[in-house]
């Protein structure tokens, strides 16, 4: 690795590689002391075969990250290390920085801007609920009450995931409550269906029933006159015998017509039976 010199709120970048058979680690110290990741410092890691390469990224570096990084690389045979010495020659110690508001609209978010002429820098102080370089975004603002200790990530961990099987279950239960609406939704349609079928069915019917006994009536009244005359002479020759004229009203009859001076032998032959013959004529 080479030295590096920084000047203020600078990045350092430093690359260490590694080539190794068996699987290896690379770590970073700083002066003797392991350094580990925050949001400032990021460390990436990648592997291609046999090849490591690791990145040490620090923002915005300041007069303490000025000294001496360690890469050292270590597997079971044994270990490697790269030095880099980081510099800063226009330290705060070395000159006298002397801030002045800035001479163009460089912070953003109502930020307050100094510029250092000795290095040629602007520098932002962001309000409370912004951050970054020019304090352009939003950072989330966390309120603890006093006396309330931080929550790691581990005990968030088992609330989280009851949570999420909460969840879970509830979406089960929504899911079976619509299924089950929609299964008796279906089932009522088809009844419904089912009953007005069979109304229309019956509808159809009474008509029909209707219209046949109309035509059997009509059929029953459009009787030929051949047959009504038969069933006429049928009907009279059925007729009781009571109502032909009895052997006491012929001679009733006769005694008249003689008194009158008819002549006797223009009638027919007197008997029980020659009137109602002439009246069947």
């Amino acid at each position: 690795m080479k030295n590096v010199k920084l000047r203020p709120n600078q990045r350092l970048r430093l690359k260490c590689n590694a080539r190794s058979p068996s699987p290896m680690r690379i770590s970073w110290f700083k002066d003797g002391v392991p350094i580990r990741r925050s949001r400032r410092v990021r460390i990436k890691n990648k592997k291609r075969k046999r090849l490591m390469r690791s990145t040490l990224i620090i923002r915005r570096a300041t007069e303490s990250d000025v000294g001496e990084y360690v890469c050292r690389a270590k597997n079971k045979d044994g270990s490697r290390s790269q030095k880099s010495r980081v510099t800063m020659p226009n330290r705060p110690s070395d000159v006298q920085l002397v801030g002045e508001p800035c001479d163009i609209p460089y912070c953003m978010n109502g930020a307050t801007c100094t510029l250092f002429r000795a290095v040629n820098e602007y520098v932002c102080e962001c309000d409370e609920g912004h951050k970054g370089v020019r304090c352009q975004l939003s950072a989330v603002v966390t309120i603890k009450p006093p006396g309330v200790a931080a929550i790691s990530t581990a005990e968030y961990r088992p609330l989280v995931l009851v949570m999420a099987g909460l969840s879970l279950l509830l979406l089960f239960v929504v899911l079976v409550a619509v299924l089950c609406t929609y299964r008796k939704r279906r089932e009522g349609d088809e009844k419904s269906a089912v009953a007005l079928a069979g109304s229309k069915n019956g509808a159809a019917m009474r008509p029909a029933s209707r219209r046949h006994s109309t035509a059997s009536e009509g059929r029953n009244q459009q009787v030929s006159p051949w047959r009504r005359c038969h069933s006429s002479t049928e009907l009279s020759a059925e007729a009781p015998a009571a109502a032909l004229p009895s052997a006491a009203s012929v001679q009733q009859l006769d005694s008249l017509l003689h008194s009158l001076g008819a002549d006797s032998s223009a009638r027919p032959a007197a008997g029980p039976t020659s009137i109602p013959k002439m009246l069947s004529q």
